[in-house]
């Protein structure tokens, strides 16, 4: 005979098979000493004749409950005897009416792990909310992109000091000047081109382009997977689907880049890279781990800070955390409902403009940024003499 899950039950359950989705009851720590007391309430040990087995769950069945206690209780330290999955990682909080799996691999093997279907309905979205994640997507890259264009990257005071070297020269010199330094762009002569370039008369620092191209090249598979298919598809198809993957690998994608955006170190963005890129393994990897993956998505935006914080850039610092910490609060609390993540994304645009700050003040950029600073002061120079 199964034991049975629930202590005021009368009828057994239906016997568990591996990979069953099933009803939790929450168990209350001050009925932990009646349980152990109750032989109908005992978790399932080594006499429940369930076979091998470690499939993903599939199925749901509303008549069929298991007893999961709390993490740190006993009975919960006994869950991790012989597990090796467990011992790696906790048991997740138990809360009401949660759904879990359970899967049966040995004597005194008992694996517990929330089900990702009931994990993503949880942060369910209607279409509207989904297209404005899309939407609210893209104002950060064309920050990015926007001040790189405008030439804000090289302060009024760098550029007055530069003008003084060239302010006595005739314009034939400065046209001639201008045109034989390589690191000066003229594009006066392309028509489109010369108007969204024409504040931008040589290249910026190599941080800044960092920066811009991680978060540019995150933007269109985010507005793919929000636009297209997260409403489009059911909470485990979305878990697994292809555009949810490329979405959280391509924010590890901006995260390696903009660690050399805000160290200026090749070095330190090699490592990163390296973590970055096994974190990439892991996420098409066929079993989603929900809690696995965010903790490494955490570790690769903390690694983009740790820079600032070691360079003793405290204000900075703390304006990163502060914005990183309502935007973490938006992602894992939902305190709007479906609005929460669209919301999340706003919180980036400030931090965008916090990583671009960084990157321009940033010493590997200063060499770039002096030298930058003559081609804006020969440009503007050119420009007096012919208005």
């Amino acid at each position: 005979m199964i034991p049975c899950a629930i202590p005021t039950s009368d009828d057994c359950a239906a016997t568990p098979i591996p990979g069953q989705t099933l009803l939790v009851e929450r168990v209350e720590s001050d009925d932990l000493q009646a349980m152990e007391k109750d032989s109908r309430a005992v978790l399932w040990r080594a006499e429940t004749s369930m076979s091998d087995g470690d499939e993903d769950a599939t199925e749901s069945s509303e008549d069929a409950s298991v007893l999961v206690v709390q993490a740190n209780s006993p009975q919960g330290e006994a869950l991790r005897l012989g597990n090796d999955e467990l011992s790696k990682e906790p048991l997740v909080p138990v809360k009401d009416h949660v759904t879990y799996s359970v899967a049966k691999k040995g004597k005194d093997d008992i694996t517990v792990r929330v089900d990702v279907e009931k994990y993503m309905s949880s942060r369910e979205m209607t279409p509207l909310q989904e297209r404005w994640n899309a939407l609210t997507m893209i104002p950060q890259p064309l920050l990015c992109v926007c001040y790189l264009l405008s030439g804000n990257w090289v302060s009024g005071a760098i550029l007055a000091e530069a003008t003084k070297a060239y302010q006595n020269l005739s314009q034939e010199a400065l046209t001639e000047a201008f045109e034989n330094d390589p690191a000066c762009f003229d594009w006066s002569h392309l028509p489109v081109v010369g108007w969204l370039f024409r504040h931008m008369y040589a290249m910026p620092p190599l941080p800044l382009l960092f920066i811009t191209a991680g978060c540019v090249s995150q933007l269109p598979f985010s507005f793919l997977y929000h636009w297209k298919y997260a409403h489009a598809l059911t909470p485990s198809q979305r878990t697994d689907h292809w555009s949810r993957r490329m979405d959280q690998s391509m924010i590890h994608v901006s995260s390696a880049l903009s660690c050399y955006g805000t160290s200026g170190y090749w070095d330190y963005f090699l490592v990163n890279c390296i973590y970055n890129a096994d974190s990439i393994y892991r996420q098409f990897q066929p079993k989603v781990i929900p809690r696995r993956n965010q903790g490494r998505l955490g570790v690769a935006i903390a690694a983009w800070a740790i820079p600032v914080l070691r360079r003793g850039e405290w204000d900075m610092f703390m304006q990163l955390v502060v914005t990183l910490g309502i935007g973490f609060f938006l992602f894992l609390r939902y305190p709007i409902g479906g609005w929460s993540h669209a919301a999340f994304h706003l919180t980036l645009i400030p931090l965008m403009a916090l990583l671009m700050k960084i990157g321009t003040d940033l010493p590997a950029s200063q060499g770039t940024i002096q030298g930058a600073a003559q081609c804006f002061a020969m440009a503007d120079l050119r420009h007096a003499y012919s208005t």
